[in-house]
């Protein structure tokens, strides 16, 4: 995922959000790049939760970079319905 799209993805987001509000809202504003990533993943037999998780390790990679700090980690609901912990960020 390119930095500028990442930043502008946490424009539209609260001053708190989790890995799963910034994936949602991707999703809304650049459907291409989950689906590319998501393609990528399930040729190798990852699935939804392994985009995820790519996803959640490059916040984390570059948090400095996108201006949010991790403040925890909340239980929330990915895009299938399922429920697991994940980063809760501010900005």
């Amino acid at each position: 995922m390119d930095i500028s799209i990442a930043l502008e993805v946490i424009s539209y987001l609260d001053t708190e959000f989790d890995t799963h509000n910034f994936i949602r809202k991707l999703l809304e504003k650049h459907p291409e790049v989950y689906g590319q990533s998501l393609v990528k993943h399930s040729e190798n037999g990852g699935s939804v939760a392994t985009v995820d998780g790519e996803i959640s390790s490059f916040l984390a990679r570059h948090a400095s970079d996108l201006h949010i700090t991790k403040i925890g980690d909340v239980p929330s609901q990915n895009i299938l319905g399922n429920i697991s912990d994940n980063a809760k960020w501010r900005k």
